[in-house]
């Protein structure tokens, strides 16, 4: 891709917001919370607050180096620029990764919930078992893999 061309934006204000609101939701509120107080317990509160402040800082550099280099390709475009091909591609793998992993734990977490809701046992075939959750949430994924790969539109 040469310097002049640029990617398809076909997302607008709402579906960009849409998908921000809903990973902060999805992670910050239905699925970690439980698990933090669990474990933590009243410094669970604490550890939200640092993570905020942690968080506006990131959206603070985030937006400035939009601000300054507005090309598609977000993290992987800006270290690509500033430190060469080599880190800017291990950034966008890492990137690609973290994503993986947070869907993962998203999906997850919302087989946690659906099956506290309808209280499905571990499902098995042969030697492999798994519980209901992981189920649901493979369902999940390959729907939400589906819709990628057809297209949203």
């Amino acid at each position: 891709m040469s310097d002049d061309e640029e990617l398809a934006k076909d997302l607008g204000l709402f579906a960009a917001l849409t998908i921000g609101i809903g990973t902060m939701i999805g992670a910050g509120i239905f699925v970690l919370p439980g698990t933090a107080v669990a474990r933590a317990g009243p410094l669970a509160a604490g550890t939200f607050v640092l993570g905020g402040v942690i968080a506006i800082f990131t959206a603070l550099s985030a937006s400035e180096l939009g601000t300054a280099m507005p090309k598609s390709g977000g993290a992987y475009f800006y270290v690509n620029r500033a430190l060469g091909p080599l880190f800017g591609t291990i950034t966008g793998w890492a990137n690609w990764l973290g994503l993986a992993f947070a869907s993962a734990f998203y999906m997850y977490g919302l087989g946690e919930y659906v099956n506290a809701l309808i209280g499905l046992g571990p499902i098995g075939a042969g030697p492999v078992s798994l519980e209901a959750a992981q189920v649901i949430g493979l369902i999940g994924a390959l729907f939400f893999i589906t819709v990628n790969y057809l297209g949203a539109k």
